[in-house]
């Protein structure tokens, strides 16, 4: 029997995700992952401005910019509320709660890179791998799992 190498990659980062998340906690994680989707959203809106602003359509540049004070304010009020939440945390009853559910949350975002590298590596073929690797998902249960329940691939479709 081969050794699957895949099977070892995926667990390395399932496993690297549960300590990453154990150690900042689940208020850091969700601070993280805010900022990213904050940060998307401004660029998506900062992209859409200036190209209204290129057409010459200044109804679009306003509504961007008031999209961006808005958002803008949303950080604010969100990030006082998590700035709270981290205090809570740090009580030790509820410092175990943020360190298991950061755990989870790092799991499940280890878990969407591995789908995000299904869809490179399937839909892409880099380095003609694609074969190989659905040949090794075949082997594991856990891979099986992973390459079958993938939500990204559902999200895609539905757009």
């Amino acid at each position: 029997m081969d050794i699957n190498i895949v099977w070892i990659i995926a667990v390395l980062l399932l496993a690297a995700g549960a300590v990453k998340g154990f150690r900042k906690g689940l208020v850091e994680g969700v601070v993280r992952i805010t900022s990213y989707v904050i940060g998307i959203i401004v660029l998506i809106v900062l992209v859409k401005g200036i190209g209204s602003f290129i057409q010459g359509s200044i109804l679009n540049v306003l509504m961007a910019l008031i999209l961006l004070v808005v958002i803008r304010l949303l950080h604010r009020i969100i990030k006082l509320l998590l700035d709270s939440c981290r205090l809570v945390s740090r009580l030790p009853v509820v410092k175990w709660l943020d360190r298991l559910g950061g755990t989870l949350l790092g799991i499940a975002q280890m878990v969407c890179l591995i789908w995000a590298l299904f869809i490179l590596f399937g839909y892409f073929d880099i380095l003609h791998l694609n074969g190989w690797i659905l040949e090794m998902v075949n082997q594991s249960r856990l891979l099986s799992l992973l390459y079958h329940t993938n939500y990204i691939i559902r999200l895609m479709q539905v757009m």
